[in-house]
């Protein structure tokens, strides 16, 4: 069995042959509209009866893989899937000429639950278009008790009811909404949950989201053309615009080794610094560790000790002398 979070797949197995390597074998697919990308590695193995395996996926849509011994040709196969970005409409009401998912990277952030992959749609609609985002695979939803803000990067070139559906029975004509101006240029959103209502005007409690739906709606006579794109899609506990965020350079990613490790690690740095300070969060993005190591010289890697953990994923952000922050991936196990 398994599972994905934060570009790692987790895997618990049962070695029951005491193997010490596995053959790994996937397809991967980064987005809904990409093509997959076959990836075959021999993974080592501890030998223990029961084991956890991690492997850095980066970011994905779905993986299909098999997981197979070289002391026998029996495979277990496996299909991981997150919730998908889909387009939902009438074609004598709309017409979709682009409709494109992309990937990007992870902020981590405390205590926010970042959506993985950006989207972007255009085309013409008389009716309604409704760009969705199942935030969970299958059925299963999200447990909102926690949050109280949706938040997002939004360019629209026409007005957009942002709609929430909870595991509820509930009539679409009475659906939970809020209404998004138009804005030619992105434009940062940081909306209260409490913002949200019904048909009637009366705000809702949301305590679960299945689905986001961002919909653009006509007039049922002309056809208008639309622009749409959303990123940076998120659930937080307070509003993210308020807080004032360190600016992050994405083509900073960070490299360690080992990894995974049990207890030490050498990270290497992207430029030399006398310190840096580390920050390591969990999947829940939760602050596990925070320290400042010093280096005897300009050094371009550092030793790091990470306290008494779980074994599991984490997630840690570097800033170093010049106050210049990179992020990356660790598993300990």
């Amino acid at each position: 069995s398994g599972s994905y979070a934060n570009g790692v797949l987790e895997l618990f197995l049962v070695n029951k042959t005491q193997e010490t390597s596995i053959i790994f074998d996937g397809n991967i697919a980064e987005t809904e509209v990409s093509e997959y990308n076959n990836v075959t590695n021999t993974l080592s193995l501890t030998g223990n009866y029961n084991e956890v395996l991690y492997i850095e996926t980066g970011v994905l849509f779905d993986i299909g893989f098999s997981l197979q011994t070289s002391t026998t040709s029996q495979k277990d196969a496996l299909y991981l899937a997150d919730g998908p970005w889909g387009v939902d409409y009438l074609k004598d009401y709309a017409t979709v000429t682009k409709f494109e998912v992309t990937t990007s990277e992870m902020e981590f952030r405390d205590a926010v639950y970042e959506v993985d992959r950006n989207v972007s749609i255009s085309g013409e609609v008389k009716g309604n278009v409704n760009l969705f985002r199942h935030l969970l695979p299958g059925d299963q939803t999200l447990n909102m008790t926690e949050y109280s803000f949706i938040n997002f990067l939004i360019t629209n070139n026409q007005p957009v009811e942002l709609i929430i559906m909870q595991e509820e029975d509930r009539d679409w004509e009475n659906r939970i909404r809020y209404v998004i101006p138009k804005n030619n240029a992105a434009q940062s959103f940081s909306i209260p949950f409490t913002d949200f209502t019904d048909s009637t005007g009366n705000p809702i409690q949301i305590t679960n989201i299945k689905t986001v739906v961002f919909s653009i709606i006509g007039d049922y006579m002309n056809n208008i053309s639309f622009e749409m794109s959303v990123h940076k899609l998120s659930f937080s506990g307070q509003d993210i615009l308020s807080v004032q965020e360190a600016n992050i350079n994405k083509n900073r990613r960070l490299i360690n080794y080992p990894n995974p490790f049990k207890d030490n690690t050498i990270i290497r740095l992207t430029a030399a610094s006398s310190h840096v300070f580390i920050q390591v969060f969990d999947v829940l993005g939760r602050t596990v560790d925070f320290q400042k190591i010093s280096t005897d010289t300009d050094s371009k890697s550092i030793h790091y000790s990470i306290p008494n953990c779980t074994p599991g994923i984490y997630k840690y952000r570097l800033k170093d002398a010049s106050n210049q922050i990179a992020v990356g991936t660790f598993l300990v196990h």
